[in-house]
């Protein structure tokens, strides 16, 4: 693995400008996320990727799930619903009157 070292500067508004080629190295382009770590005096940054969850492996989506546990908050989506429309104040329509007109 090459290393490879870049001089960057701290513009007016604390904005860094990333050179082509580091952004070539690093394999990103314009709206990709980056995470800036810090440690003992010296920052890391490290490109970050996004996966949906249909993408992952079935073994790997179950792993993410099996440590996320059960939430006394968690809601379904109709109980969210139900609760949305109660806050707003919004007339709940039944589902059999949603097809015919008023």
């Amino acid at each position: 693995m090459q290393t490879m070292a870049f001089t960057l500067s701290v513009g007016a508004k604390r904005q860094v400008t990333i050179p082509r080629q580091m952004m070539d190295c690093l394999a990103i382009e314009e709206g990709s996320q980056i995470r800036l770590e810090v440690s003992g005096g010296r920052g890391t940054l490290t490109p970050l990727v996004s996966v949906p969850r249909e993408a992952l492996s079935p073994a790997l989506r179950a792993k993410f799930l099996s440590r996320r546990g059960a939430k006394d908050s968690d809601l379904s989506l109709n109980q969210f619903l139900k609760g949305s429309a109660r806050r707003s104040g919004a007339k709940q329509v039944p589902a059999a009157a949603k097809g015919r007109k008023a």
